[in-house]
């Protein structure tokens, strides 16, 4: 079972994705908690994000939110990202020199 914190983002990633209300009791089983847990992360959540709710037999939490567009990395966008990385790791480790001095 993961901590609170950790459902919370799940939950709400889980709401970012969805095309439509998603019901609460599949997400109580997902998790291994309650619905009650549920219904109480989701008002915890409903502090921070636009979260609405419908009831009915296709009700359910939904994310107000206007989906950002997603871009991922292409392969040579990604093999740049790990160059640069390299480099930084290069520059901010430090030396066999500098722990001798020590």
């Amino acid at each position: 079972m993961i901590d609170t914190p950790a459902r919370r983002r799940e939950i709400i990633g889980i709401l970012y994705f969805a095309d439509d209300y998603i019901k609460m009791r599949p997400l109580a089983v997902r998790f291994g908690v309650s619905y009650a847990t549920i219904r109480n992360d989701v008002d915890v959540l409903s502090l921070s994000y636009r979260i609405s709710s419908q009831t009915g037999p296709n009700g359910g939490i939904k994310l107000e939110t206007r989906r950002k567009n997603l871009r991922f990395l292409d392969p040579d966008e990604t093999a740049a990202l790990l160059r640069i990385m390299y480099i930084c790791l290069l520059y901010t480790s430090p030396s066999p020199r500098d722990t001798e001095r020590s």
